[in-house]
């Protein structure tokens, strides 16, 4: 923080430039109250059980099936505790029957299995297939959603003797959803269990649980929403590189829909094809649903280039139609990292060019939704961009002083929003955050406050590397008000559905993310940087 502020400080005054400013939004205020607060390592909120029952109904489902599969005891007995501390059942903890369905509160069940075979890595486990028929209670009545938690020993074996895609893709042709903890001593105590307590977090996700208090987060305050407004998030990502040299390039995208219902939030996410297994399915589905799909299926050949990508996502959001409440309309929020390179109005030099009336440019659709034949056009669509090289640092906050004559006040870090000042950027925010590292609690959290990396003894200088990052917010294609949008895309950022903390694109698209990362094929092969080069070419196709 502090070399990046001093640096800012003598370039200004070296090159005669001044630095990027901008005012703060008055009336964004992120709700302390409706903040997600986890205590002990667990979300109780959502958890407890007079409000569960409402949450799990509003996903879809009726009721949640957790599937502990195991290899070693000591983790079948963490399990058992992080389960017992979730849900509040103590006598989980002091010993569950193998392979029978427990109950862990009026809606939620349980049940532990040994999966050594299933779970085992390497390539030449042919028993896999059986050892997953043995698996009991793993068909479940419609309305029961049906989670996996499966212990893997990380091992450091190659990509292709990973057991862990394979088995994720198994359960999921079966309807189930996967998520894995690494073996490790058994915690004692599971409030100081981390990784088990996010990956039960990560699993209720996947579920498509949502806790009411968004509705608070997003409606308070003088810029809150006022009417039932849908947010959709869109993904997409190439793969390619050394996973896939001897292959076609992989295309992965994903829609994800947050449609109020309520008090409640109901999540749903765009299924392309049917369930490869059960045939089930195609349009709008439950996430939970869509992501057993989804997982299910290989991802699908393609390139950024092909113009049925666009098609495809516009009849997508063509079908959302009947979910949306009357008269209240939806927002399209997409990545900027990964999406601006395929329709004209999210590219930087085309901000300020004006669609014919067909709503294209150069001939292209100019925004998603905005096909004249859907008849369906977003209120607005909101292009966030995260941690890119090209985005302004926030260095420093100037409070007036309260004196006339005097100084301004520096302040040094913020977490707020604020509205670029030049005319040109009107429609262009920036949300300021704070370093994870630097809001903890450690011995040197706060080392990169006033000493640089190069003006502190060795010992702290080594935890000095972290500044404020940003968050880009552009709204185009709203016809009025487009500040109310970028107040919610910044609360649907600093409001996480499964995360104590902010994520760094709002919650409709990284729930959209999270599919494409969760699937059993997902390989991290380009840099996102690299993905969006030549992205502004408003005539042609980009070159992906």
């Amino acid at each position: 923080m502090y070399t990046v502020r001093e640096l800012g400080r003598y370039a200004a005054e070296a090159f005669g430039v001044p630095n990027v400013t901008a005012r703060e939004v008055r009336g964004h205020w992120f709700s302390a109250q409706a903040k997600r607060v986890v205590t002990a390592g667990l979300d109780a909120d959502l958890l407890d059980e007079s409000g569960l029952p409402a949450i799990i109904k509003a996903s879809g489902g009726e009721r949640l099936r957790v599937l502990a599969l195991y290899h070693t005891q000591r983790t079948r007995a963490r399990l058992r505790r992080l389960l017992a501390h979730h849900f509040a059942r103590p006598y989980l903890s002091e010993g569950v029957p193998e392979d029978t369905v427990v109950q862990a509160g009026a809606h939620v069940e349980v049940m532990f299995h040994h999966a050594a075979s299933l779970l085992a890595h390497g390539s030449g486990h042919r028993e896999r297939d059986a050892a997953l028929n043995q698996v009991p209670h793993v068909v479940a009545p419609d309305g029961t959603r049906v989670l996996a938690l499966c212990e893997t020993e990380f091992d450091g074996r190659p990509l292709d003797e990973d057991a862990k895609p394979v088995v994720s893709r198994m359960l999921a042709e079966r309807s189930v959803l996967a998520q894995f903890l690494v073996t490790a001593e058994a915690a004692e105590d599971p409030a100081k269990d981390h990784a088990g307590n996010n990956a039960l977090a990560d699993l209720l996700r996947a579920a498509g649980l949502v806790h009411p208090r968004l509705t608070t987060a997003l409606a308070s305050g003088s810029l809150g929403a006022a009417d039932p407004v849908t947010y959709v998030g869109l993904h997409v990502r190439a793969q390619r590189g050394a996973a896939w040299t001897k292959g076609a390039p992989k295309l992965s995208w994903s829609l994800v829909a947050m449609i109020p219902d309520g008090e409640h939030w109901r999540t749903l996410a765009y299924q392309f094809s049917p369930h490869p297994k059960t045939g089930r399915g195609t349009g709008w589905q439950d996430y939970f649903i869509a992501n057993t799909a989804f997982r299910a299926h290989p991802l699908p050949d393609g390139k950024r280039q092909d113009e049925g990508l666009v098609a495809a996502i516009d009849t997508a959001l063509g079908q959302l139609r009947p979910h949306v409440a009357t008269g209240a309309g939806y927002v399209v929020m997409v990545s900027g990292d990964s999406s601006r390179s395929l329709w004209p109005l999210l590219a930087n030099k085309n901000l300020d060019v004006e669609p014919d009336a067909a709503g294209r440019i150069g001939g292209r659709p100019a925004l998603p939704g905005w096909d004249p034949a859907l008849g369906h056009r977003p209120r607005a669509v909101v292009r966030v961009t995260s941690g890119t090289r090209d985005l302004p640092r926030p260095v420093e906050v100037r409070k007036p002083a309260a004196v006339a004559g005097k100084d301004p006040r520096i302040v040094k870090t913020t977490r707020s929003l604020y509205q670029l000042e030049d005319s040109v950027s009107a429609n262009t925010w920036i949300l300021a955050n704070v370093p994870r590292q630097f809001a903890g609690s450690g011995r040197h959290s706060r080392a990169g406050l006033d000493s640089g990396r190069w003006s502190t003894e060795a010992e702290t200088s080594k935890h000095a590397w972290y500044a404020l990052t940003s968050t880009e917010i552009v709204v185009v294609g709203s016809g009025s008000d487009p500040q109310r949008y970028a107040v919610a895309a910044a609360r649907l950022c600093d409001h996480a559905v499964s995360w104590d903390e902010r994520t760094s694109y709002p919650a409709p698209v990284h729930l959209a993310a999270l599919m494409d990362r969760n699937h059993p094929e997902y390989r991290r092969t380009v840099d996102w940087t690299d993905e969006t080069q030549g992205e502004e070419l408003p005539t042609r196709w980009p070159s992906d």
